[in-house]
């Protein structure tokens, strides 16, 4: 989305779009995160992503799979979306850009807690969504009717950024698996925060990032046809997280339509053009000397995702690195000008580049070394097929019969 702030500042957020609706209404729902705006400067899960506003906002869609040339025009390999853009600063996940909405816009209405102990919580519950395992879980009640009516082009993607096997025997082997570790989700909020009657999980009086983390993936799974289980995920079993949803899916819709501005659809050469026009809007931060990696300021580094999407690597020069967030500097594809792309440590993987190529070469001869083996096995037992088969057909020596 595109929107020019109080402070002349262009935001871009690259968000997902499907190849025709059929195509999204059998297999997009499962692959994007929920976002919604609540007060017209940050975002809340609850909707697409795409429906995604920040002060006056424009989509800029991208295919539902690769390759995604907008990413590519900037510079970015990273495929997951939403990638958020301010001025000529990139942002990669979707729990880095809620965080610095709020660490760059502070005058808006704050969604984030304040107090520590309630910080602790929001921490908690969004690393319990998507590190601890939940949406994970989620993904394998997709129905295998609904995948496997997708396009194969979609189904080799999917493979492809997952590393996972979606033949119909698999995916309904992992059903079961799945259902369980969502009833426990569903039960953990029944039971514990959502326990005493309140609204919102840190008894705000609107929803805060705490509902956010804790809502998108049952959110989503919950409104996906056929995906969980209705005997077990009724509202007579969990009428709290029921009645949690709906409060705040119907939040979600008030202030979406209360938006003073629509977002519009832009192009990928306005997007380009208006990051190429931009400034940095973060002042170059530090790296930190005490960081377990050691690196230094400058030094040539690959950043990749380590629980999926590992095979799309960012390179560039280190400009930043903290506990929280590591920042690379590099060109746009066409070289006009110079971005910086933000990445969560969480989950990420850091190494030099020559380095990285070392490690790259030796997996290039070590592929080459299980080819040369398989062949020699093929040669091996082709030779044995052959003996075996010579043995068989050889005409018996002695006296025939008659």
């Amino acid at each position: 989305m595109l929107g020019v702030l109080d402070k002349g500042v262009v935001v871009l957020v690259l968000t997902l779009q499907t190849a025709s609706p059929d195509l999204r209404k059998k297999s997009s729902s499962h692959v994007s995160r929920r976002v919604v705006p609540t007060h017209g400067n940050t975002e809340t899960s609850g909707v697409p992503l795409r429906d995604l506003a920040v002060w006056k906002t424009g989509n800029v869609l991208q295919p539902i799979i690769m390759p995604r040339p907008d990413l590519h025009a900037l510079g970015v390999q990273y495929r997951r979306v939403p990638v958020m853009c301010v001025g000529k600063d990139i942002y990669c996940d979707s729990r880095l850009i809620l965080r610095k909405l709020e660490e760059l816009y502070p005058e808006g209405e704050r969604l984030g807690a304040a107090d520590p102990d309630e910080q602790a919580i929001e921490r908690m519950l969004e690393n319990w969504t998507t590190d601890g395992g939940v949406f994970a879980r989620a993904c394998q009640l997709v129905p295998p009717a609904v995948t496997l009516a997708a396009h194969p082009n979609f189904i080799r993607d999917r493979e492809d950024a997952s590393g996972l096997s979606f033949r119909k025997a698999d995916l309904e082997k992992n059903r079961p698996d799945g259902m369980a570790h969502i009833k426990q989700a569903f039960e953990f909020l029944e039971t514990t925060l959502l326990a005493d009657g309140r609204e919102w999980l840190r008894k705000t009086e609107k929803p805060s990032l705490a509902d956010i983390h804790a809502i998108w993936v049952l959110d989503w799974v919950d409104g996906l046809d056929g995906a969980l289980d209705r005997d077990i995920f009724t509202e007579a079993r969990f009428p709290k997280v029921f009645a949690w949803m709906a409060r705040f899916r119907k939040t979600a819709a008030e202030a979406a339509s209360a938006l003073p501005n629509k977002p519009q659809t832009l192009s990928g050469e306005q997007v380009l053009e208006s990051v190429i026009a931009a400034d940095f809007v973060e002042p170059e931060a530090i790296v930190d000397k005490y960081d377990a990696l050691n690196f230094q300021k400058g030094q040539d580094i690959v950043v990749w995702p380590t629980d999926n999407c590992y095979n799309y690597k960012d390179s560039g020069e280190l400009v930043a690195l903290t506990t929280q967030e590591v920042v690379l500097q590099r060109k746009t594809l066409d070289g006009r000008t110079e971005v910086r792309i933000h990445f969560p440590r969480t989950n990420f993987r850091i190494v030099l580049k020559q380095d990285y190529e070392k490690m790259e070469a030796e997996e290039v001869k070590k592929r080459a070394r299980e080819n040369e083996h398989e062949e020699e096995k093929v040669v091996r037992f082709g030779s044995i097929l052959k003996r075996k088969i010579w043995r068989t057909s050889k005409p018996l020596s002695g006296k025939g019969t008659a």
